[in-house]
């Protein structure tokens, strides 16, 4: 009997074949979140998940991060009266805009980006 722990795949995930529009539309679900926190990551992934994988695959990447983004905004709102909230809000908000901007340029370069260390809430 083997004691040796399984691995777990770590590398990058595998690529999803993509045009040039499809892309664009993934740049958008990235950037779109930026600006309407999950509206358009939601919008992009109803209309678009049975069209194209990648953009599929990319608007549910976005909307899972910016549902979290979301998340941590609602607790961190109403402790800014204590003033623990400020700094939550702010690195949420800075964290949002990063993170989403770099996925975007991945995704602009039809690269499968994955956001480390948040929750999935949709499969």
């Amino acid at each position: 009997m083997s004691t040796e722990p399984t691995s777990v795949p770590t590398g990058p995930p595998p690529a999803i074949e993509s045009t040039v529009e499809e892309r664009q539309m993934a740049m958008i679900a990235h950037l779109g979140g930026i600006m309407t926190i999950w509206v358009a990551p939601l919008a992009l992934y109803i209309m678009k998940k049975d069209q194209s994988a990648f953009i599929g695959d990319q608007a549910k990447e976005a909307l899972n991060f910016e549902l979290n983004i979301f998340v941590i905004l609602v607790v961190g709102f109403p402790l800014m009266y204590i003033y623990i909230g400020i700094p939550i809000v702010l690195a949420a908000a800075v964290g949002n805009v990063v993170l989403a901007i770099m996925a975007a340029m991945q995704a602009n370069e039809g690269k499968v980006f994955r956001h480390r260390h948040i929750v999935r809430l949709i499969k």
